[in-house]
């Protein structure tokens, strides 16, 4: 009866070893599952997180761009406004120039 007993218990340590084996291989591939699964997630938020700076720095460039064409409208604007008055000053100048040179000449 006492070999029966040890038999038992031999019996019992090994399949408690064997279920603890087993335990440890399932761990470690849960770990490897999950490692894979973090890199994947971490790959997947780089590019977004790409994709998404790309998205933002389209924007701004067009943005910039529609301010940049702003900004040269006026600019034009600007520079004919000056243009013009420069142009009837100059007008007005000359005409009163000659008048002066008339006037002179006459006395």
């Amino acid at each position: 009866m006492s070999k029966d007993v040890i038999s038992d218990i031999k019996k019992t340590e090994d399949q408690a070893e064997q279920i603890h084996k087993d335990a440890m291989e399932k761990a470690n591939l849960i770990v490897q599952e999950a490692s894979i699964d973090a890199e994947d997630i971490h790959a997947s938020i780089i590019k977004k997180a790409e994709e998404d700076g790309q998205t933002r720095l389209e924007e701004t460039r067009r943005q910039a761009e529609e301010q940049i064409k702003g900004l040269r409208e006026e600019n034009d604007r600007t520079y004919q406004e000056l243009k013009s008055s420069a142009e009837r000053r100059m007008d007005a100048a000359a005409t009163f120039i000659r008048e002066r040179i008339v006037t002179n000449g006459n006395s």
